[in-house]
């Protein structure tokens, strides 16, 4: 069962230190998301109240997310199992936090691991905040069904500090395609309460 049951789904994007890899997630997935679902980052070594990387400024604001107001937070156990969805940035970073809230296994996946599961296809659902809560049934039975990944790591999406100078962008790159793939699949879409505003679909 969904842990929350009314009002936006919650997703919590989980990486290290929480300043780079998750904030990425969190200020591309949330408008693409709108206003059905809470989209937040969390590090499992954070430093609360630390600000977004450098580094990762100038990428996110590029892809069109925003960076004011952000503070990191550290992921803890009542984090992750408050979450509908609990998107990690590598499978060391999902396995982390599988140690941290055994029960939030159940609905953490990496990011790319679920935008592959997915593959932009519609999760039934009335709305955003339904499409999150059916996401992790959605993407489970599939994992279940679908050989995994030739190569496991391109579930993963690598540590910018890590690579070479552009590395910070490459990232933001590799961020937004996967945001892309849940915008289809989970996003507010054609659905008609958006048309009936008159608000134009997004196409990811």
């Amino acid at each position: 069962m969904s842990p929350t049951l009314t009002g936006p789904a919650r997703v919590v994007a989980v990486c290290g230190e929480g300043t780079c890899r998750s904030p990425m997630v969190e200020r591309l997935l949330a408008p693409a998301l709108g206003p059905g679902a809470e989209v937040v980052s969390a590090g499992l070594r954070a430093a609360p109240g630390a600000p977004m990387a450098p580094g990762a400024v100038g990428p996110v604001l590029e892809h069109g997310g925003s960076v004011a107001g952000f503070s990191a937070r550290r992921a803890d156990a009542s984090t992750l199992l408050g979450a509908d969805l609990v998107l990690a940035l590598t499978r060391a970073h999902a396995a982390d936090a599988a140690r941290l809230a055994p029960r939030a296994a159940r609905w953490t996946f990496t990011l790319r691991e679920l935008a592959r599961l997915l593959d932009g296809e519609r999760v039934p659902g009335r709305d955003p905040a339904a499409r999150v809560r059916a996401a992790a049934t959605t993407a489970a039975r599939r994992r279940a069904a679908a050989p995994p990944p030739r190569r496991p790591e391109d579930d993963d999406v690598l540590d910018p500090l890590a690579g070479p100078a552009g590395g910070f962008a490459d990232t933001a790159a590799v961020v937004a395609a996967a945001v892309d793939a849940l915008a289809r699949a989970l996003g507010p879409g054609a659905d008609p309460a958006a048309g009936a505003r008159g608000r134009p679909a997004r196409t990811g």
